[in-house]
Formats: structure tokens, sequence, C-alpha cells
């Protein structure tokens, strides 16, 4: 599937700005398991497709399960935090 010419350049500079994000937590403010750096391993899925029938752009997101402790019922990108298996 590809994007339509006249929304190519629209769709191209979504992608550029959301390459310009980095991460940079300050302080671990809710006591999550961190990393040498500080830095909660996590990651998010940014998922964007062309819908032809609104003719848009458009981004996949979840809600989140209410059984959660941290932001129950909220929408989301598809993504969480590193768990490790092998424990």
């Amino acid at each position: 599937m590809t994007v339509p010419e006249e929304e190519e350049s629209g769709f191209l500079s979504i992608i550029e700005r959301l390459g310009i994000y980095t991460c940079s937590f300050e302080e671990n403010i809710y006591g999550w398991n961190t990393n040498i750096h500080g830095i909660r391993q996590a990651a998010v899925l940014v998922l964007l497709y062309y819908d032809y029938t609104q003719k848009d752009i458009m981004v996949v997101l979840t809600v989140r399960s209410k059984d959660l402790l941290m932001h129950p019922g909220e929408v989301a990108f598809p993504g969480g935090k590193h768990i490790n298996l092998s424990d």
C-alpha cells in the first residue's frame, strides 16, 4: 500500500518530526525499576497508515486496561515497560 502523492509530503513530515524526540527523564518520580542511567526501559509503537476512506493519515492507539495501577483506562500508544522474562 502506498500513500497518495498529494499526501506523501505530510506523511514524511510526520515521520521527520517523530524522529527528533529523545528520552530525557531527570528523575524517577514513580519509583520504577531503572537501568544504570536512571531511565526506565520501555518502548512504544507509532503505527501510521493512510486511510483511503477518510483520505487522511491515521495513527493506531490502544485503551489501557482498567485493571492497571498506572493510567488505567487511558488512550495510549501500543507498548510499555521492559519485562525481563529470564528471571
